[in-house]
């Protein structure tokens, strides 16, 4: 269902030029004591993407944030960079929805693109990029303890700054044979997923009838 619409906004990037675009899914910034994320190190890595833009005229950028407040150009209103970056038709940012949550799917978002970013820490939206068939990488930039790393490191999807992994899409781009695999989770997809076959849904439904006709719950 999010395919016509990822249609859509991918024609909307190649009208401005955009012939390669990168997705980037990023996590939200918190200002009390549980925030992992601050405003600086968000800011950068946005920086760091737009960089890219500015200096590839046929790249693209697609952003989708998890909430609708940390949508870049509400998060930072007065950024010169982000207002340079609109200015060049080869951004844009997917935000849908009245309340808080942003309603767009990451799956929207990675059908528009060439290759996915995201960060280690909650890595859902990038399991599911890498699940509806876009190359996906993380980003664990405060070098991350996660339950999943030991997983994480037979595919070539972890880079250890926003830089390390647009150097890496830099020689996707170039065609070295090294980065063939980049953003490739096929070694570990199983692990995530071992159907792949659209039914997930039906499967948790009759899993949790059963658990109810059992008496389980």
């Amino acid at each position: 269902r999010v395919k016509e619409r990822a249609r859509g906004h991918r024609q909307k990037l190649e009208a401005a030029g955009a012939r390669f675009v990168i997705c980037l899914f990023d996590e939200s910034v918190q200002f009390d004591r549980y925030g992992v994320f601050s405003s600086d190190g968000h800011l950068h890595d946005i920086h760091v993407l737009v960089q890219c833009l500015f200096d590839i005229p046929d790249v693209g950028l697609v952003v989708k944030s998890q909430f609708q407040r940390n949508t870049p150009s509400q998060l930072y209103p007065k950024d010169p960079v982000l207002h340079e970056a609109a200015q060049t038709g080869r951004y844009l940012e997917l935000n849908l929805g009245a309340e808080r949550k942003n309603l767009v799917y990451p799956a929207e978002a990675a059908l528009v693109a060439d290759v996915a970013v995201g960060n280690i820490v909650g890595a859902t939206a990038s399991l599911e990029a890498a699940l509806a068939g876009c190359r996906s990488l993380l980003v664990d930039s405060d070098g991350q303890i996660r339950v999943r790393r030991d997983l994480y490191d037979k595919a070539d999807i972890v880079y250890p700054s926003m830089e390390s992994a647009i150097e890496a899409i830099r020689q996707l781009r170039q065609g070295d044979p090294s980065a063939a695999r980049l953003g490739d989770w096929s070694p570990i997809i199983d692990q995530m997923d071992a159907f792949r076959d659209g039914r997930s849904a039906l499967r948790l439904k009759s899993f949790l009838r059963k658990l109810c006709e059992d008496g389980e719950v």
